[in-house]
């Protein structure tokens, strides 16, 4: 077992499975088998390429979730007092993540793979130097 609790097998298929993604939806953001991702994050500029996403794979089963509904400071409870935090509200918005789990297959992997091509996503190697400089997520443009 490697640190988490996870196996190092597991952990190998996680890096494996993010490499694929990567590499497929050429997504261009560094050395992603470094990380055994439970979940790929994507950020996903234009919005009705995200949503498209969403749909199709709701409508598929596929696991591509938005996984927060908002930036932690929008949340009722969370107190703020710094007048918001536009670029976690901005991530939140695009954020998409793909599932990485060993039980996804290679049949599951390319409908993932071609459910974002549908949606009309295109890879960009352009990052927001911002976004880039403070997290892991992988950042696109839909053309």
């Amino acid at each position: 077992m490697s640190a988490g609790g996870f196996s190092d097998e597991g952990n190998d298929q996680r890096r494996r499975t993010a490499e694929y993604f990567t590499r497929e939806l050429e997504i261009n953001w560094g050395n992603a088998g470094a990380i055994p991702y439970l979940r790929l994050p994507v950020l996903v500029e234009k919005p009705e390429v995200r949503e498209k996403i969403l749909m199709l794979a709701r409508k598929r089963g596929l696991g591509v979730t938005p996984m927060y509904p908002c930036s932690i400071d929008a949340l009722d409870g969370v107190p703020s007092n710094s007048g918001g935090c536009p670029r976690a509200a901005g991530a939140a918005r695009a954020l998409l993540t793909i599932p990485t789990h060993h039980i996804l297959t290679e049949r599951d992997r390319a409908r993932i793979v071609a459910l974002f091509r549908e949606a009309g996503f295109a890879a960009s190697t352009v990052m927001d130097a911002d976004i880039a400089s403070h997290s892991s997520f992988a950042h696109h443009e839909a053309q």
